[in-house]
């Protein structure tokens, strides 16, 4: 039963995250996607609570079929992928009451560069004294691409073809209003300075990457993502994967 009193409760707004527990949580999507590519249980085990579960429901009316998993369970299944795997939310709504929250948002997934389904993800977590760890996911299964989901451009690389190691950029929208700033990885420290098209595309070249992964606000127009995506194509760039996820870590003061 639905209690009237329910009608003049908090309005969803009091329960926006602070700035550093929205950055934590996306950043734990983020390592859970990660974690999905690589088919790595290490990965999984490092933001997962010591119980859980994944649960999903796929099907049209009248043939709807529930699964569900522990997280022991789903553990258990980790292996190295034998394709590559991109999972992407956006807009995502996230509530924070204290030590409990939840981000609900759309998703779709892909398989080797091309749509496999979709759905709504929705996630909950719960914060101990080490910080926030994901307690379990429930989604839904849809065989359609959703109408409201970004454009992914993506190139596979030719099998003949070495692809080196892969480069991150990020796109960062510091300021309203403004165009979004370019970030470069260093390797071996996980820092995103300040980076200029020039410097990307030296980089690229003295790393021999054709491969690219690009991380992007959930802010950032997407003309200025398709632009950045031309450009990495023009120096050879062959794969490019998307990834959508907070402000980096370490990141320098933005620009004036």
């Amino acid at each position: 039963m639905l209690l009237a009193s329910c009608a003049t409760g908090p309005a969803v707004s009091a329960y926006a995250p602070e700035d550093e527990d929205r950055a934590a949580l996306l950043a734990l999507v983020d390592d859970a996607f990660d974690a999905i590519a690589a088919g790595s249980g290490a990965d999984w085990q490092a933001i997962l609570t010591e119980q859980g579960s994944f649960s999903w429901i796929a099907g049209a009316p009248g043939e709807r079929s529930i699964g569900h998993l522990s997280y022991e369970e789903h553990l258990a299944r980790q292996q190295e992928p034998t394709q590559t795997y991109l999972e992407r939310i956006w807009d995502p709504v996230i509530l924070v009451d204290g030590d409990i929250a939840m981000i609900w948002a759309p998703y779709d997934f892909h398989i080797n560069g091309k749509f496999s389904h979709a759905g709504v993800d929705a996630m909950t977590f719960l914060r101990s004294d080490e910080g926030w760890q994901l307690a379990g996911i429930v989604w839904s299964v849809e065989r359609e691409q959703r109408a409201d989901a970004p454009t992914l451009e993506s190139a596979t690389a030719e099998a003949s073809v070495e692809p080196g190691p892969v480069t991150e950029v990020f796109l960062v929208l510091a300021r309203e209003g403004r165009p979004a700033e370019l970030r470069l990885r260093e390797l071996d420290a996980p820092r995103y300075p300040l980076s200029s098209r020039e410097e990307v595309a030296q980089t690229i070249a003295e790393r021999g990457s054709t491969s690219v992964r690009l991380r992007h606000g959930e802010s950032v127009p997407q003309e200025e993502i398709n632009e950045l995506v031309a450009f990495l194509k023009s120096l050879g760039v062959q794969s490019i994967s998307f990834v959508l996820a907070p402000p980096p870590p370490s990141t320098p003061a933005p620009r004036g």
